[in-house]
């Protein structure tokens, strides 16, 4: 009833909770706040950087953006985008990609895509340090610590970063958002 009664379409006001990953949240919509809300001056955004999927039909969040479909029934699911991620060791760092050691992104409500395609290339014996932190992980390589598999949105224009080419890149992983079906016709999400 609190689902439906909040769908209502009665204009665009009033709170919308966001979940994302927290590297999404702090890389991709946190730099869109300030215009996003200076063009809907009656909504207000609670950005939620969390690793879990929060259940957005408990309420725990309104709109969920995460890599990959989610295929809990009662959510409307859209794909808005795509991420290229590719290798990135330190910008001072010359090593070709077989002389790399490798820092992996480990958490496990992130998308499977990831540490699979970097089992197929890098030898268990090579990765230095794992995280469940992608930011943690940008730190790390940024450091010198090793070559990591990050977002090229953010790594790209990076000078402390360099891209490491690798025989097999990897391809994009989709981009979706969701929310309940009770939102639908919600001006508000």
């Amino acid at each position: 009833l609190l689902r439906r009664l909040d769908g209502a379409p009665i204009g665009p006001t009033g709170l919308v909770r966001l979940t994302a990953t927290p590297f999404l949240a702090a890389s991709l919509f946190a730099p869109a706040v300030g215009e996003f809300l200076r063009d809907h001056p009656g909504l207000q955004l609670e950005l939620i950087g969390d690793n879990r999927s929060l259940d957005l039909s408990r309420r725990e969040a309104d709109i969920a953006v995460r890599l990959g479909a989610p295929t809990t029934p009662a959510l409307v699911a859209k794909r808005i985008g795509r991420i290229a991620f590719a290798f990135y060791a330190a910008a001072r760092d010359d090593r070709e990609f077989e002389s790399q050691d490798f820092l992996p992104y480990t958490d496990e409500s992130a998308s499977g895509a990831l540490p699979q395609y970097l089992t197929t290339l890098v030898p268990h014996e090579r990765i230095v340090l794992r995280s469940n932190s992608l930011q943690a992980l940008v730190t790390a390589v940024r450091s010198g610590a090793g070559c990591g598999l990050l977002p090229c949105f953010t790594s790209e224009g990076d000078p402390a970063l360099r891209r490491v080419k690798t025989h097999s890149p990897m391809p994009p992983l989709d981009l979706w958002l969701a929310y309940h079906e009770d939102f639908r016709r919600s001006p508000r999400v």
